[in-house]
């Protein structure tokens, strides 16, 4: 049996995958669209929204329903708190080839990230790397930073799944479709508490697909020692960024300068020290 053959049942991707094949419209300032080679038959185009060279990096997984289009106004948000951002796409989506599934995905992110980390080296992009995934996407965001090899240094989960069958049935997908072990499906849970570096899960109050208490068990399911978990008020599933507002990114940027140093008491003593020396 092929992996992920059951989650990835036509009935089942047609509701968890939604791509739109609009090719990506012309970048603008400080936006540089990257094509990765992951096969001699597969290159996907990417977009990357810069801020600095020594500026942390945060590679975006956007979820089943999105684009690099539809978040482009959200990742703008990250350039102006001074964070680079790059938008991973998908097999089906923004004008790239091929059709979108589970497996490819997880498959497609693997062989990603070795191009990406090899890319941004070669820019001299030097800041430390972050993972986001949304939705779905979270789930790549793990996978990714399980495989690595401690190269990303936090994971920020928004609107994230806790299982496979309690979402998809949330979808409105058949329960008779759904007769197999999680292990087969997402299997997050058993992913999330290998993670080990410093997590952050946002979600929204009035989520309908995915409760609070969902949640609650991903959150409490996680194995880092350092992490924190936000329930935006008044948040549905999409929309946290546009409900939190100017806070959204305030407590991003307190994450990733906690994370970097920058906010720490040894931190800020080395700091003092070569203000001494000075």
């Amino acid at each position: 049996m092929k992996p992920y053959q059951k989650i990835d049942q036509s009935e089942i991707r047609a509701v968890l995958f939604q791509p739109s094949s609009a090719s990506l419209s012309e970048p603008s300032v400080q936006v540089e669209d990257i094509t990765f080679e992951i096969d001699k038959d597969i290159a996907l185009t990417s977009r990357f929204h810069f801020s600095a060279k020594d500026a942390p990096t945060l590679l975006y997984f956007y979820g089943g329903n999105e684009s690099i289009l539809s978040v482009t106004e959200i990742t703008q948000g990250y350039n102006t708190s001074g964070v680079n951002v790059l938008i991973l796409s998908m097999r089906g989506y923004d004008g790239n080839p091929g059709k979108p599934s589970f497996a490819t995905m997880l498959s497609d992110a693997q062989a990603l990230f070795p191009l990406v980390t090899e890319w941004l080296a070669k820019k001299e992009y030097s800041g430390p790397l972050f993972v986001l995934g949304r939705s779905i996407g979270s789930i790549v965001a793990v996978e990714t930073a399980l495989n690595s090899n401690d190269t990303v240094k936090g994971i920020i989960i928004e609107s994230g799944i806790n299982g496979t069958e309690s979402f998809l049935k949330a979808l409105g997908v058949d329960p008779g479709l759904l007769n197999f072990p999680e292990e087969e499906g997402f299997n997050i849970i058993e992913k999330i508490e290998q993670i080990k570096i410093p997590t952050m899960i946002l979600h929204g109050a009035k989520d309908t697909l995915v409760p609070i208490a969902e949640a609650e068990n991903l959150q409490s399911s996680c194995g880092a020692r350092s992490k924190q978990f936000f329930v935006i008020p008044g948040a549905e599933r999409d929309n946290l960024v546009q409900t939190a507002g100017p806070l959204y990114y305030q407590t991003m940027k307190k994450f990733f300068d906690t994370v970097c140093g920058v906010n720490t008491w040894r931190g800020q003593r080395k700091k003092f020290r070569k203000k001494q020396k000075e």
